[in-house]
């Protein structure tokens, strides 16, 4: 198997108050490793990939913010969170830098951050973009007025909401993929190609289809999650998310038929079901664990190369091509 050392972007996750219940499970974890959940969780990724980032742990408001704000969604957020003391670095020693989850452990864990200065970063981001679009006359004064405004209107409960909302579209994401028995790479990249997503990502996503294989099926599952976050405050193609999509928010404004298309591919692959689904355990786990996104995608400069010049959709000829990246695994 080729081994891909850059994926899409690199990936964003006092003493701690006791546990605390909500209608959604919510653990405070303090920082103390004998605590049961912090013991279970530097066994499970290893001490070298939990570590400390110079923030503080989150406060029960800020968390109690962000799950009113989901609550207000109307979404039933049927998974435990998790507020841990540390990050957690993914396979390529990259840090979560909000929020991240996995497919072997289905929960939503939150990392230290200060999500004031994050959302003064958000925005200087997006409103680059907006910025842009009406430069290149893409959009009216009028439209750019409007964006701007409603991503002014971001606060802390919206930022924690976000990363909460996002990271469960990856548990639907993965529970979709355990209901279809898709337990490797390969069939991942098939089961997005037979629900034409990789073709919506190709519309969408600069460099997509120009791009290797391992980045595609990293990208096009961090779509899916932004698809189902923003999907549930865009319903058409006059309204739009306080926190923009972190991908393709420029490509959706001057093409929303094909964000549109993404959300309906989107709502029909991730199939919300409550069954239970037994996990596989393969010897393409690691792989495919490597490849997967690892908590939310930073919202940094490096983004602009996927924003900057026009998607290329993928052809019929292209996916066959790809698939030919497996075949030293058959």
């Amino acid at each position: 198997m080729k081994e891909e050392k850059d994926m899409i972007l690199p990936k964003e996750i006092g003493d701690a108050a006791p546990d605390i219940t909500l209608e959604h499970k919510f653990v405070n974890v303090p920082d103390k490793l004998e605590n049961i959940y912090h013991h279970e969780i530097i066994k499970r990724y290893g001490i070298s990939r939990c570590m400390k980032n110079g923030y503080a742990q989150r406060t029960n408001h800020e968390i109690y913010s962000g799950l009113k704000r989901v609550a207000n969604k109307r979404i039933n957020l049927d998974a435990e969170i998790v507020n841990l003391p540390f990050t957690v670095l993914d396979l390529r020693g990259n840090p979560a830098n909000t929020a991240f989850t996995d497919r072997y452990d289905q929960r939503i864990f939150l990392v230290p951050d200060y999500t004031p200065v994050r959302i003064v970063s958000d925005k200087a981001f997006h409103k680059t973009g907006y910025d842009e679009l009406l430069k290149e006359k893409k959009i009216t004064k009028e439209q750019h007025d409007y964006f701007v405004s409603n991503m002014e209107k971001m606060d802390v409960g919206e930022r924690v909401s976000s990363s909460i909302i996002h990271e469960y579209g990856h548990i639907l994401t993965y529970r979709a993929l355990d209901r279809e028995s898709v337990d490797n790479a390969k069939r991942v990249f098939e089961f997005l190609h037979d629900y034409k997503y990789l073709d919506n990502c190709s519309k969408r996503i600069v460099q997509f289809s120009e791009s290797s294989v391992p980045w595609k099926i990293n990208a096009a599952i961090e779509q899916l999650a932004e698809d189902y976050r923003v999907s549930h405050d865009i319903r058409d193609s006059f309204s739009c998310a306080q926190l923009p999509h972190c991908i393709t928010f420029k490509q959706d404004i001057e093409n929303p038929d094909y964000f549109l298309e993404g959300v309906e591919i989107m709502a029909k692959l991730l199939n919300v079901s409550k069954k239970k689904v037994k996990r596989n355990e393969t010897s393409d786990r690691n792989y495919l664990d490597s490849i997967m996104p690892f908590g939310e995608a930073s919202r940094t400069p490096k983004l602009s190369q996927f924003m900057h010049g026009n998607p290329t959709p993928m052809t019929e000829e292209d996916y066959q091509r790809d698939l030919k990246f497996f075949e030293n695994d058959d």
